[in-house]
């Protein structure tokens, strides 16, 4: 009768302190190989060991975000910060993904948290074969985790966005499109922006419906390429949407989600996808300005034009700019013009310093 007792009060201590599966080790105690390589230093962070296979059995029992009785089933997860502390989030499944490709790539996984005793500070999380993504938004800041190098899935880092920085020639962080960078995401707090879907989900904390938009990212070979193969490109892309979606939800109250032909606009090929620059082209105008007027028409061709709200194309470094969007091009003629160059193999960076600049072009 006592061991039942002290069991059912761990469970239940475990669901209010949370479960972890991050241990703090050194520098010293990671030892890479020749297929790893670093590709985020910050100038500060923690670093982690991570139970991986631990942390995805249990993200699988998290309650998806529709369920009836959601808020009784969330799970309590302590994720690590920069400074060596912990804190305490309830986890939830919110796919970036729509459900016929979620169910054709079950691998790949959203999740989305709320601070136990703060609800501003809120947590997102992608989950996939090559690992643990995770970014929190914090009173102090917002705070990526990151794999420690490439192609490991179980030492991590935990940083400050703003402890992270990129050195990129001048003209890969360049915006195609004229408007202060700085003044985007006020200015889309001012309009309605139009289409979408409104959704049952409502942000914790008020009564403001979220609003969805389909969303198309094709990518060229070269960007492709790199990775093994296209579940791997997939799993990267959804990433990023995981991790853009915290910006837009937070500031804007509005989603994206990969449509279900996603996987069909991903190419990893540069000798046969659909984007090689033709003879005739301007040879001054540079590749991302090409991608800006070619990628509407691909998509459409591929998935249908009535498939999708919002289109994007990433691609390796470009010979013009750093990424470049038709203004307010969202559910227009023109809505799959959107270009991210990926001048850095650090996904997270470009992610939030050109691929969300670019999209608040085109939903404004």
């Amino acid at each position: 009768m006592r061991i039942l007792l002290f069991f059912a009060v761990s469970l239940i201590a475990n669901s209010i302190i949370g479960q972890s599966f991050f241990s703090p080790i050194q520098d010293s105690d990671v030892s890479l190989r020749a297929d790893q390589e670093r590709t985020i230093i910050p100038n500060h962070y923690q670093t982690l060991a991570l139970d991986i296979e631990g942390i995805n059995n249990y993200l699988g029992k998290a309650p998806h975000e529709l369920d009836g009785d959601r808020v009784s089933q969330e799970i309590s997860l302590k994720v690590p910060m920069p400074d060596g502390t912990f804190k305490t989030f309830m986890v939830y499944e919110s796919p970036t993904m729509m459900e016929e490709i979620s169910d054709k790539y079950p691998n790949i996984k959203s999740y989305k948290g709320y601070g136990r005793s703060n609800d501003y500070e809120n947590l997102r999380i992608s989950l996939n074969k090559k690992g643990f993504y995770a970014a929190i938004r914090t009173v102090n800041g917002t705070v990526y985790i990151d794999p420690y190098s490439t192609n490991t899935t179980t030492e991590y880092i935990s940083y400050f966005v703003k402890d992270h920085e990129v050195q990129l020639e001048s003209h890969q962080m360049a915006c195609g499109t004229s408007q202060d960078p700085e003044s985007i995401l006020d200015e889309l707090k001012d309009i309605e922006i139009q289409g979408g879907q409104e959704t049952n989900v409502t942000l914790r904390g008020n009564n403001i419906p979220l609003r969805q938009y389909r969303l198309a990212v094709a990518c060229t070979g070269e960007f492709g390429q790199i990775r093994s193969d296209i579940e791997e490109v997939l799993a990267d892309i959804n990433t990023t949407v995981t991790r853009l979606n915290q910006i837009f939800e937070n500031d804007l109250s509005i989603r994206m989600i990969l449509v279900d032909r996603n996987d069909e606009i991903i190419y990893d090929n540069p000798q046969t996808d659909p984007y090689a620059i033709p003879s005739n082209f301007p040879p001054d105008s540079g590749t991302g300005r090409w991608l800006l007027s070619r990628n509407t028409t691909v998509i459409n061709n591929t998935i249908g034009i009535g498939s999708y709200d919002l289109g994007h194309i990433y691609h390796r470094a470009c010979t013009d700019v750093g990424g470049v969007a038709y203004l307010g091009s969202i559910c227009s003629n023109n809505k799959g013009g959107g270009v991210t160059c990926h001048a850095s193999s650090n996904l997270e960076y470009v992610t939030v310093s050109i691929a969300a600049h670019e999209m608040g072009h085109q939903l404004g």
